[in-house]
């Protein structure tokens, strides 16, 4: 545990806030009553004897008697805010447990109070001490049809004992300087002190009154909080070399000497004074709405009447509930006159602040805090005197588990809780439970990515695809599974090219023949696409010395040369592939010298592979491939079968290939170097 003291009156967080004091104090002990306790009334029971509620409408609110569900209400959750106030304005005030709601958001006119009956003696508390926020709309009616919230102290006979400094009434307006939202004005919590010194064993009747509007189109509402005082003055010096005062909370205040009255040195509820100062000390409060209503109480400063400096010291325990992510913290403070042990008095420290170590903070005595994720978590609690003029620092650390882990593997994208997580790391969530307990659930979560591989094809007339037939043009993907639980995805690109088209292959240049004997050459149709279907293959030859003499499906040719032939010279070969769609003529020229070809080349890159179909052994002719180039095959489920790379190459060379261990099917070369990739599709069929 780690402490830090600090007497100074505020003090910087590690995130900078400026923390101020909080501006309400209960100040000496005040005994129980009957219906009564140490704040002086309870009114946590509305029905409770001394309570009384009324309802009725703007002429008449106190129509009729009761405690009316939704118009009388008591407020507990620390946390609630009010939603027309854009979440402004906190239901219950800082440092309390809990306030009366009166009024509500319905329009029509209505109205509402709630009197408490006090006991007054003096002995033990001679001020009240009221604590309100208000909430109204302002549609800019007449003043005397506005929403309105009245307070007031009475007789039991419910007339007003004191229309000026025991009475107050707000009606809706923008003069007040209140907040304001559209049409709403709101005012946050406010402290009003009321001197009752002079009711001493006597019962008053403090009323709160809220109003809609006359017309019954607008409404208002407030939250009040009753508490008790005495009119003492504390010193809050914690041994400074200045000493400093403070008065009651709840009034405006004048700070002079008794022999300089007309020398006001301050106007708040503190005054600081050099630490050798003698004299009296005056402080004149007065009625928040009139100032004509004031009293005045001396600071006497001399040899003889001292102001013990006392200390406050931070304590606090930690507890487990019932939810493992939920603590609650005990204010375990005391007051100390030498700063380390307590005075004997048994009072907590009067001001207290949390800071959870999550973003949350409390001004509760003793809160009750649910954090919302695993870890640890440095908590830290401020105990002050006198509205945290002195404070005293500690720290502990609190440890969360979380309540249930789950350790998953999935693919690609994971759902939960309507959110989609589509990476791996740990996510959390707080289901809620019966008995105000969250369940926390943390889940550490594993993202396998699928393969996704995409492949353009082109078909004739159909495509057959691990068993399936596709006749038409479009994308189609088929899932594979993978020993990782994940799929491989395939998506295929299909593109149907009803004409055979195709390239001649064979020697470019020729020798002729002799007299007695000839040459004779072998070229062989290359489909673009190996799965279309042709039908017919004509060959023919422009020269009268030579013959062409097809060879078995008719998908190559021999060529015989029978004479000799001249530089230079070429001839043209003709092929022509026929089906059921169509038919496609190509030419090849072949020059008769191998030392000058003459027409080169394109020398953009190409791919042919020939025969195709084939059983396994064919040969790849590459152009526009010089130096290196990687291959690499895939079957129709997108895994790689088999690579390799090839060094040195020319700009044309034509490779022999082995693929005889592969089984029957389609698969598509892949040749690719740091200029171009190209890709082919392979039919192997024995």
């Amino acid at each position: 545990m780690k402490k830090t003291k600090n007497t100074v009156f505020w003090m910087k967080t590690k995130r900078g806030v400026l923390f101020m004091a909080l501006l309400v104090m209960c100040l000496g002990k005040i005994s129980y009553l009957s219906g009564q306790n140490s704040n002086c009334i309870d009114l946590m029971d509305l029905n409770a004897p001394y309570i009384y509620g009324t309802y009725g409408n703007y002429a008449n609110p106190y129509l009729n008697q009761g405690i009316v569900e939704g118009r009388h209400t008591v407020i507990t959750d620390p946390s609630a805010t009010d939603p027309r106030t854009s979440d402004q304005l906190r239901m219950i005030p800082p440092g309390e447990s809990y306030s009366i709601k009166l009024g509500n958001e319905n329009t029509g006119a209505e109205a509402e109070s709630i009197s408490i009956d006090i006991s007054i003696d003096t002995s033990q508390f001679d001020y009240l001490i009221l604590k309100y926020a208000v909430v109204m709309q302002n549609p800019s009616h007449p003043l005397s049809e506005q929403p309105r919230f009245m307070f007031d102290i009475l007789d039991m006979q419910n007339q007003p004992i004191d229309t000026c400094c025991l009475s107050e009434d707000f009606t809706a307006n923008l003069d007040l300087g209140w907040n304001n939202i559209n049409t709403l004005l709101w005012k946050d919590w406010t402290t009003v002190g009321v001197d009752i010194s002079g009711f001493h064993n006597q019962t008053i009747r403090v009323r709160l009154t809220t109003y809609d509007c006359t017309p019954g189109a607008h409404f208002g509402y407030a939250y009040f909080l009753l508490t008790c005082g005495r009119k003492t003055i504390g010193e809050v010096s914690c041994g400074d070399t200045e000493r400093s005062f403070s008065a009651p909370s709840g009034f405006n205040y004048k700070w002079y000497w008794q022999n300089d009255p007309s020398n006001i040195i301050s106007t708040t509820q503190t005054v600081s004074v050099p630490a050798n100062a003698y004299g009296v000390l005056l402080c004149q409060m007065s009625f928040i709405g009139n100032d004509s209503c004031s009293f005045e109480m001396p600071v006497i400063l001399d040899m003889v009447n001292g102001y013990p400096t006392t200390y406050p010291v931070a304590v606090f325990d930690i507890e487990p509930t019932d939810c493992p992510q939920k603590k609650s913290f005990l204010n375990e403070s005391f007051v100390s006159d030498d700063g380390s042990t307590p005075n004997g008095t048994g009072d907590h420290c009067e001001d207290v602040f949390w800071d959870f170590g999550d973003g949350q903070t409390s001004n509760l005595s003793s809160p009750t805090h649910q954090y919302t994720a695993p870890g640890d978590y440095t908590v830290m609690m401020v105990a002050g005197l006198n509205g945290f003029r002195c404070t005293d620092t500690v720290y502990q650390t609190v440890h969360i588990s979380e309540d249930t882990r789950v350790d998953t593997l999935v693919c690609d994208a994971f759902e939960w809780n309507n959110t989609v997580y589509t990476e791996s790391g740990v996510y959390l969530h707080n289901y809620a439970t019966s008995g105000d307990c969250d369940s926390l659930v943390v889940v550490h979560l594993t993202v396998v990515k699928s393969d996704v591989i995409e492949t353009d094809t082109m078909a004739c007339d159909h495509y057959v695809w691990n068993d399936s037939v596709y006749f038409f043009p479009g994308t189609y993907s088929q899932t594979f599974p993978r020993v990782d639980r994940c799929d491989s995805i395939v998506i295929t690109h299909l593109s149907m090219d009803y004409t055979p088209e195709f390239d001649v292959v064979g020697p470019n240049c020729i020798i002729g023949g002799s007299e007695w004997g000839f040459t004779e050459y072998t070229y062989a149709v290359a489909l673009d696409n190996p799965l279309c279907r042709i039908d017919t293959v004509e060959w023919s030859i422009d020269c009268p010395n030579m013959s062409v003499q097809p060879i078995g499906d008719g998908t190559k040719t021999r060529l015989r040369v029978f004479t000799f032939l001249a530089p230079n010279d070429s001839v043209a070969l003709y092929a022509t592939t026929r089906n059921c769609c169509g038919a496609v003529e190509k030419t090849f020229w072949i020059r008769t010298t191998y030392y000058d070809i003459g027409e080169h080349a394109d020398s953009s890159p190409d791919l042919t592979i020939y025969p195709n179909p084939n059983t396994g052994w064919f040969t790849l002719e590459m152009r526009g491939f010089p130096g290196h180039a990687a291959i690499t095959v895939y079957d129709t489920e997108g895994l790689e079968v088999m690579a390799w790379e090839e060094s040195h190459l020319p700009d044309e060379v034509a490779l022999q290939v082995d693929c005889s261990h592969l089984r029957d099917g389609v698969y598509t070369f892949r040749i690719h170097n740091a200029t171009a990739t190209l890709s082919k599709k392979v039919v192997i069929r024995r």
